[in-house]
């Protein structure tokens, strides 16, 4: 039997602009209350290149929020701090899971206490769903109870439940960055294939075991060998991920169930070879 398709035309996903009270865009409102911190609902990326002093600058002085990366120190983060006293209520300051949080709990919990004003602390991991996020969570909230928490990247509506539950005040959503290197050989339906050669519309195997469409395509265009490492004989940057399990795990992953409850991403900066053990399909 033939089923007949759902056919949808432009008139159908068309967003379609009703009657209002407005006669510019200009007078449009654009600032939103979030955790009771009012401002323009758009963010700078906290990554090293765009995460910068320079960038939450501007974001702040639009009203906008802002971020920073991790990699600056304590005094730096204070003097910016310091300067924007008033607006660090949308300042996001990121922290991994290695680094030591004593300080900046300390420096989140005096600008609470002082004046009134707390930044966000963000916890900036490729993927959230390991189990050390919700310890590095548990850690934050043991040692300051007024601390707001971002956490992420997560990319399902499970994960930032499981986080919210957890303490967390603000998601990160989206999956993780990370290149491997472009004559690194990836399995196709056809056979191995290097991943600068790759296109859209191939058949590619994925970590569900199955072949999958090539849904689109980012290059990294860096080509310094310092921002490389070696994983398995595998040239990747430090924050590509890798499906990994915990190695007590492994002999228990026999099929896509047990996959989802012992697997989890890591980035290869930050695995563990002792105890965790990268999956391959072959």
């Amino acid at each position: 039997m033939k089923f007949k398709e759902t056919q949808l035309d432009f008139s159908d996903v068309l967003i379609k602009p009703t009657g209002g009270e407005l006669n510019s865009r200009s007078e449009a409102y654009i600032y939103s209350e979030i955790n009771d911190v009012v401002g323009i609902p758009i963010m700078n990326a906290n990554m090293s290149t765009v995460g910068n002093f320079n960038v939450a600058q501007a974001m702040l002085d639009s009203d906008c929020f802002a971020s920073i990366h991790k990699f600056y120190d304590i005094e730096d983060i204070r003097k910016f701090c310091d300067w924007n006293l008033s607006e660090i209520d949308r300042l996001f300051i990121s922290i991994g899971l290695n680094e030591d949080i004593n300080k900046l709990i300390e420096l989140h919990d005096l600008y609470m206490y002082e004046y009134g004003y707390s930044f966000i602390i963000m916890i900036d991991v490729p993927n959230a769903n390991i189990p050390n996020v919700y310890k590095r969570i548990k850690e934050i909230k043991d040692k300051s109870l007024n601390a707001y928490i971002a956490c992420g990247n997560i990319a399902t509506k499970e994960a930032a439940k499981k986080l919210i539950k957890a303490g967390v005040d603000y998601v990160k959503v989206g999956t993780g960055p990370g290149c491997f290197h472009g004559n690194t050989l990836i399995k196709t339906n056809t056979g191995m294939k290097k991943i600068k050669d790759i296109n859209i519309g191939d058949l590619v195997l994925s970590a569900q075991n199955r072949y999958k469409k090539v849904l689109n395509k980012f290059e990294y265009t860096k080509n310094s060998h310092s921002e490389y490492i070696i994983i398995n004989n595998i040239k990747c940057t430090p924050k590509h991920e890798f499906l990994v399990c915990d190695k007590k795990d492994k002999f228990n992953i026999i099929d896509i169930k047990s996959l989802s409850k012992y697997a989890y991403y890591k980035s290869s900066s930050e695995l563990d070879p002792e105890h965790e053990y990268i999956l391959k399909f072959n």
